[in-house]
């Protein structure tokens, strides 16, 4: 009997690997600014047709939240919904920093529940299910397994933040005592990161993410071993009409997750 989502999971592989391939082809192309001023290019385009056309072709009856197609309300009506984010970090990807990803998660009855991030300018793709451990493959090679850092040392943690636009409160959060080691890094690249091992946590104190930023990397780095909540403790829930966490996120190893969302309660909301 095959792993469940085992299907699923291919065509999210096959779907993400492909946007990623397009990515790294066309490069950052055709910038134009959206309504709220954030940029878009050609490739995120092409990459959210590539990945929505991959998807409907396997499931066609599944529900589809995407950052860059029109949000349809029928979504709320379906137990399986595919949260796609095509080019997660446009900002890196339009000034050349390599720390972009592309995001393809699925919840189920909303809870997220498979994801994969594929990291074009690294050759990088990272995937988990739920229950079935969480692993990364660099340039085609054989699949490592991923696990979380086991630092214990609460000073020493490494904290992933946002590269532009750091918030008043993070700033605050890094600096109080004992000050904690910031380290900026484009979208959803630090979730991996963290995943890998190579930070304790990452931390937004803001209304700013939204569901598909999150939804595909939870995943990942839950079955890593580690912790991904707002920033009252609360799990995500998703498919929901409202996709903006306001609440804020943090993320971590899990092994002082609760210290890190005491300090965040003093800061934020």
């Amino acid at each position: 009997m095959s792993d469940p989502f085992s299907e699923e999971l291919a065509v999210a592989r096959e779907a993400c690997e492909a946007a990623a391939a397009l990515i790294r082809q066309i490069g950052p192309d055709h910038i134009v600014a959206k309504p709220d001023g954030s940029p878009v290019t050609a490739a995120d385009l092409r990459a959210n047709e590539i990945i929505l056309a991959t998807l409907a072709r396997s499931f066609p009856d599944d529900g589809v939240l995407s950052e860059e197609s029109t949000d349809s309300q029928a979504r709320l009506q379906k137990p399986r919904v595919w949260i796609v984010d095509p080019l997660d970090g446009t900002r890196d990807f339009v000034h050349g920093t390599g720390q972009y990803a592309v995001h393809v998660g699925l919840a189920v009855q909303g809870k997220a529940t498979l994801g994969v991030v594929a990291e074009p300018a690294a050759c990088r793709v990272s995937w988990a299910v739920r229950g079935q451990g969480a692993f990364v493959s660099e340039s085609g090679e054989r699949p490592q397994r991923l696990a979380v850092s086991k630092m214990a040392t609460f000073s020493d943690f490494r904290i992933g933040t946002t590269r532009y636009a750091m918030s008043p409160a993070v700033q605050a959060f890094l600096s109080a005592e004992p000050p904690l080691a910031g380290i900026p890094m484009g979208a959803s690249t630090k979730l991996m990161a963290l995943a890998r091992a190579e930070l304790e946590a990452c931390v937004w104190l803001s209304a700013a993410e939204k569901e598909w930023d999150t939804c595909a990397p939870e995943v990942i780095v839950e079955e890593a071993g580690g912790c991904l909540t707002d920033a009252l403790g609360h799990p995500f829930v998703y498919n929901k009409r409202d996709v903006v966490h306001r609440l804020g996120i943090v993320a971590s190893h899990g092994l002082d997750h609760v210290s890190l969302l005491a300090r965040a309660a003093r800061f934020f909301p």
